[in-house]
């Protein structure tokens, strides 16, 4: 029943079916799987803090299964609280312990924006400087380079932020990476 309400985003009663599952299961990955999706339901709902919670239930449920998703979701969930410190916290947690994670670019790419939003900018160009140089098939691997000429620019290094953006522009031709950069440039 609980899946049918999530199918039918029907998350209210969704979370009160789930909460039943909980309570009555002893299979574990249903358990684990439950907690998931109402940490998924109440993010649906925009009730970040709640889902951060139960995003937590399942890291520290200990099956593993779906745990970088969870990670990755906590993450999210805490960057819409403005809590930067424990979006860091779980974004590190999915990077050093799922490598091979289908969220790894993601979050890596998101750490750096974290870091931006909190102002530790040399953290934040360490971090970006990590998907130029290791997942240059990323779909964020442009972006990285554009995100770091912008940290450039918010340290006041202005030289080294139109030199980057200029280098973008080559290297990115007819992009919006490319359209953004010249309009940094302009600015």
């Amino acid at each position: 029943e609980a899946y049918c309400y999530w199918n039918l985003e029907d998350y209210y009663n969704a979370i009160i079916k789930f909460k039943i599952l909980i309570k009555q299961n002893t299979f574990t990955q249903f358990i684990h799987d439950s907690f998931v999706r109402l940490g998924d339901c109440y993010f649906k709902l925009m009730n970040y803090q709640s889902a951060s919670q139960f995003y937590d239930q399942a890291i520290n449920h200990h099956s593993g299964y779906q745990s970088d998703y969870s990670a990755y979701k906590k993450s999210t969930s805490l960057v819409l609280l403005n809590d930067y410190h424990g979006a860091i916290k779980s974004l590190n947690y999915l990077i050093n312990n799922f490598s091979t994670s289908n969220y790894i670019d993601n979050a890596i790419f998101d750490l750096g924006n974290v870091y931006i939003l909190s102002k530790n900018y040399d953290y934040a160009l360490n971090t970006f400087n990590i998907i130029i140089e290791e997942f240059s098939d990323s779909e964020y691997y442009s972006l990285a380079h554009l995100k770091v000429g912008l940290v450039y620019y918010m340290q006041n290094n202005d030289v080294k932020a139109i030199e980057l953006f200029k280098k973008i522009i080559v290297e990115f031709p007819n992009s919006s990476v490319s359209e953004q950069a010249l309009n940094m440039i302009k600015n």
